[in-house]
């Protein structure tokens, strides 16, 4: 990936073809050698011409070359929108995901306490005679359960948060 600055160096490179597409060319110095005898000195007895030359370009191939880098500096604006766009995308996604884990977190903790309350009851019950051993041992073993899924719940956030600081 390249980098904003790189693409707007880019952006203004195009920009600058443009205009120089638009221009004549550079006006050429011409010397050379017209007339020059095989024998004898040839410095003295060659006839020597020189003077500037001007393209002229015609039948609008100026008009073309500025409208091709008019269409390329587009091409490249465009692709800079198109990158903010994506990652705006995976900044609006990883954001969703790190809240969905967050509130996630929370309900998980709120129902780790509804369970140790539930164990707490539980063994208050038997104690009283009212449940059986079995009945706190399966309390014990749904808070496990919420436990794990407890644990798995923050993994999963700090696992979002993590995507949401890289995107």
């Amino acid at each position: 990936n390249r980098n904003t600055r790189g693409i707007t160096l880019d952006i203004e490179s195009a920009e600058g073809r443009a205009v120089q597409a638009g221009l004549f060319p550079n006006p050429e110095l011409v010397a050379r050698i017209e007339v020059a005898p095989i024998r004898g000195g040839t410095g003295d007895e060659a006839e020597y011409v020189g003077g500037l030359s001007q393209r002229v370009p015609v039948g609008g191939r100026l008009g073309a070359a500025v409208r091709v880098e008019e269409l390329e500096r587009e091409r490249l604006t465009k692709d800079v929108e198109i990158r903010r766009l994506e990652v705006r995308s995976r900044v609006h996604a990883a954001f969703a995901a790190a809240l969905y884990m967050e509130e996630s977190v929370r309900l998980q903790a709120e129902a780790l306490g509804i369970a140790e309350r539930g164990i707490a009851v539980t063994q208050t019950r038997r104690a009283a005679g009212d449940a059986l051993s079995e009945d706190v041992a399966r309390v014990e073993m749904e808070h496990l359960r919420i436990r794990a899924e407890s644990d798995r719940a923050r993994s999963l956030r700090e696992a979002a948060l993590l995507a949401l600081a890289a995107a």
